[in-house]
């Protein structure tokens, strides 16, 4: 008799563990984009990538003294046009419940700048992320999204990862229950992720066989519910990508995910604290620019910079060098603040490099 009633137990709980699970399945699964089904409510959501003009400003601005700089100025601009495009391809759209509970997580293809989807969800409010462009960027991946406090974009844990090939875009948004934006519809905007890096360099009329360059110290990881940005391998390098190699100026440029920032009570250099300490020089090194420079002698020099200013996301940072003949480098007189570097950090280690296999 003990044993019945163990058995009655065991059937009964099972039961009720597939009844439960049906449930979900047919609520979850009746509830998608762009159908019609009277058991949900119909969500429009517009999505809006917000087209990133600080890159193409920054290229006119720092390199357009020379026609030298004009012309490394375009080549640089065309490579990233092909990078940071101004529309998203691949989207990733999550929606978890107030308890926590991931309810939704649709993968479908925008491509476009706007575009607006009909998602089909029970009345309820929900805390939404969006993440664009992952899916053909071999060095980044989305972590597992159970928990909304822990999904995160991950660059992968490697020595050595190569430059980003695309643009990456991030969007959150509480959606509250009939509480529309506008015209029945919550509006999200994707905001870019990741940052870029150019380093220039008039060669002063020595001959040099080859530059490679890394940097170092970037974030590897980006939790998208609270925007943050975490550092779990501080020694990781990106691999830059060659752009110009002539007998007048050389240029390397690195798309990567963000450097550190200064701390929230930075100061400037009369000592007064500073608001918006985003772009401030920081009182230590935030992250590293590793060179290194073959002559056409053989003489192979290696140079660590020390970066002082952060290097935000959805920024482009030029930094202009001037070659010396041992293959070392120095800064322009002018380039002073332009390039947040200073003067006692630049320094000539042993700096641990890895693959030159550069494109």
């Amino acid at each position: 008799m003990l044993l019945q009633r163990k058995f009655w137990k065991v059937w009964e709980s099972r039961c009720c563990r597939f009844a439960l699970c049906m449930a979900l399945m047919l609520t979850a699964g009746g509830c998608r984009i762009n159908e019609d089904l009277s058991v949900c409510d119909r969500l429009d959501i517009a999505y809006r990538v917000q087209i990133v003009t600080t890159i193409t400003t920054t290229i006119h601005s720092e390199l357009n003294n020379t026609i030298a700089e004009q012309r490394v100025g375009a080549l640089l601009q065309e490579a990233f046009d092909s990078i940071f495009r101004d529309y998203a391809q691949d989207l990733d759209m999550l929606f978890y419940q107030k308890n926590g509970f991931l309810y939704q997580h649709e993968q479908t293809m925008m491509n476009a700048t706007n575009r607006t989807f009909q998602l089909k969800v029970p009345a309820d409010d929900y805390d939404h992320v969006a993440v664009a462009n992952v899916e053909n960027e071999p060095t980044l991946q989305l972590t597992d999204d159970t928990d909304p406090a822990t999904f995160a974009i991950h660059q992968q844990q490697s020595n050595i990862v190569e430059s980003h090939s695309t643009g990456i875009y991030t969007a959150r948004k509480e959606i509250l229950k009939d509480q529309p934006d506008e015209d029945g519809e919550y509006r999200v905007s994707l905001y870019l992720v990741n940052a870029a890096v150019a380093v220039v360099i008039d060669t002063q009329g020595f001959s040099v066989d080859s530059v490679d360059m890394w940097v170092q110290g970037m974030a590897t990881d980006f939790a998208v519910m609270d925007s943050v940005y975490s550092f779990q391998q501080a020694e990781q390098q990106t691999h830059a990508r060659r752009l110009v190699n002539d007998t007048e100026l050389l240029c390397n440029y690195v798309v990567c995910m963000p450097s550190q920032i200064p701390s929230a009570r930075a100061t400037n250099r009369a000592g007064e604290l500073v608001e918006d300490n985003r772009q401030m020089l920081s009182d230590e090194v935030l992250w590293n620019v590793d060179l290194r420079i073959q002559m056409a002698n053989g003489t192979v020099a290696t140079t660590r910079l020390g970066m002082y200013r952060a290097l935000l996301p959805g920024y482009l940072m030029v930094v202009k060098l001037h070659l010396n003949a041992d293959g070392t480098v120095s800064l322009p007189v002018t380039a002073g603040a332009s390039v947040a570097i200073d003067w006692q950090s630049i320094q000539y280690p042993d700096v641990p490099l890895g693959s030159l296999n550069n494109r």
